[in-house]
């Protein structure tokens, strides 16, 4: 993919940063615990670590954020204090957005730069992520990568947090598509997409200090 596809990208607003990172490009040195973190880590799943958090650190200049490690939590990034991301990688290219928690609770993105395949349209999407492809809405990509977004935004802010895609729903909504819990259909979140050259990006906000209690 050419990188310049993600340079100034319009998407994002007021006091949220963007960052991305390419494993083909010079590498920057990771944060001294950043790196003891991916110990034992086979070497692909270290080279998307790796540039996850080069694009995470980029997201958080954007901001002017006080920088320091972002190490896990569980398989989720852990960003410095006050803050709060997400970070996704495909085919060797990673892209991570970042705000402060007074700005959004929770944030959620996902970069899909490879063909959906069939067996993960049959797991992952729902009858109404399939009306919705039907009926020219949005591409399987499109609707399997907004519901991965969501995820990532939602899975924090719930008690006992997520277990499938499947639990989330998207359906067409001005300027992108809404998702929602498919039990708990008040808890919502536009999702916001870009379709690349070869791929889509979606990315998603939960505002406030809104914390909700798992259904499931």
């Amino acid at each position: 993919m050419n990188l310049a596809s993600l340079r100034g990208l319009a998407l994002f607003a007021d006091g949220i940063g963007f960052g991305y990172a390419a494993a083909d490009e010079e590498q920057l040195p990771l944060h001294p615990a950043e790196q003891r973190a991916t110990a034992g880590m086979l070497p692909q799943r270290r080279r998307d670590f790796a540039i996850g958090r080069i694009a995470a650190h980029r997201a958080l200049a954007q901001l002017g954020a006080d920088d320091g490690p972002i190490l896990m939590d569980g398989r989720r990034p852990l960003f410095p204090r006050g803050l709060t991301g997400s970070v996704s990688h495909s085919a060797g290219v990673a892209v991570a957005i970042a705000a402060p928690v007074a700005r959004a609770r929770s944030l959620g993105i996902d970069l899909e730069l490879q063909p959906l395949p069939a067996r993960a349209v049959r797991l992952v999407l729902g009858p109404e992520e399939l009306r919705c492809v039907e009926q020219g809405w949005c591409s399987h990509s499109d609707a399997f990568s907004a519901k991965e977004a969501a995820f990532k935004a939602f899975d924090p802010v719930l008690d006992c947090g997520l277990k499938t895609l499947r639990q989330i729903v998207v359906e067409p909504a001005e300027g992108g598509l809404e998702a929602r819990l498919a039990s708990w259909p008040e808890l919502r979140a536009l999702v916001s997409i870009c379709r690349l050259p070869g791929g889509v990006l979606a990315w998603t906000a939960l505002e406030g200090a809104h914390v909700a209690r798992s259904k499931y």
